[in-house]
């Protein structure tokens, strides 16, 4: 089976998906036999870095069996790795509304969302990513929302890892998109958790957090409850040598201040 990971550094991409490999694999993770499936899973995992090969798995509709079998299969390491799997399929090309339709069809957010609610933090990482591609196109969004995704996602806002933190802010900023998303972080008691985490030194992270901000901050509940970020952010502006997070941050400060027309506070954000 690792021939296929040795072989992809030698063979064109292309070559893989002429030869029938791709779908074999695929056929491979549906066997009884344990060791084959996980190493079906880690060869298409690393083959699915190839843009050539994620449009092949799409294509040939195979993104249904995945899901399949990330809700049948007992053992962690493979489950995250299907996961994983489904989420370059649907960040293939930036957006991929195929990829993202046909894990509807099959009902893959129910699925990853009972997974979601686990400890084990390698499952965590995963699924935050899964939901944060799927919430980016607006009925797995909603599908997602009506599940419960949002207080399950605020949890890891919690988490004592950075990488918890980090995928469970991905996953927000996608679900907070939709206006419902909004008021259930809310709900959720999700504001206090947001600036304690603009605090934070982890530059990648805090910028994750003000952009999350943006989103939840355009309901006006949650922007009377994160005022005190006007004056997190400015001080981010003075202190940090992130051009992103600095034009972030002033943008979080013209949202904050927005109280009968947009941005009228501009004149005071330098």
């Amino acid at each position: 089976m690792w021939c296929f990971l040795s072989t992809a550094q030698i063979t064109t991409w292309t070559d893989l998906v002429e030869l029938g490999c791709i779908k074999g694999l695929v056929e491979m993770i549906q066997t009884d036999d344990v060791v084959l499936r996980s190493n079906a899973l880690n060869a298409l995992l690393y083959c699915a870095l190839s843009c050539e090969v994620r449009d092949s798995i799409v294509e040939d509709g195979c993104l249904a069996a995945i899901v399949d079998f990330i809700g049948k299969d007992t053992n962690s390491a493979n489950v995250c790795h299907a996961i994983d799997l489904c989420s370059r399929c649907m960040g293939s090309l930036n957006y991929c509304q195929k990829a993202i339709d046909q894990i509807l069809a099959v009902e893959g957010v129910p699925t990853v969302m009972k997974l979601a609610k686990t400890v084990d933090q390698a499952t965590m990482v995963s699924c935050g990513r899964f939901i944060c591609m799927i919430g980016f196109e607006e009925k797995g969004r909603k599908q997602a929302v009506a599940l419960g995704a949002v207080a399950v996602f605020v949890s890891y806002l919690d988490h004592c890892e950075a990488r918890i933190m980090a995928c469970g802010t991905a996953a927000l900023l996608s679900l907070t998109l939709e206006i419902s998303g909004k008021k259930e972080f809310i709900m959720a008691n999700g504001v206090p958790l947001c600036t304690a985490m603009l605090h934070l030194s982890d530059g990648e992270l805090t910028l994750l957090t003000v952009n999350l901000v943006m989103n939840v901050t355009e309901d006006p509940a949650a922007r009377a409850k994160l005022q005190l970020g006007i004056q997190i952010c400015r001080i981010l502006i003075l202190q940090s040598f992130n051009g992103n997070l600095k034009h972030t941050a002033r943008r979080t400060i013209q949202q904050l201040g927005f109280s009968s027309r947009p941005f009228q506070n501009l004149q005071f954000v330098r």
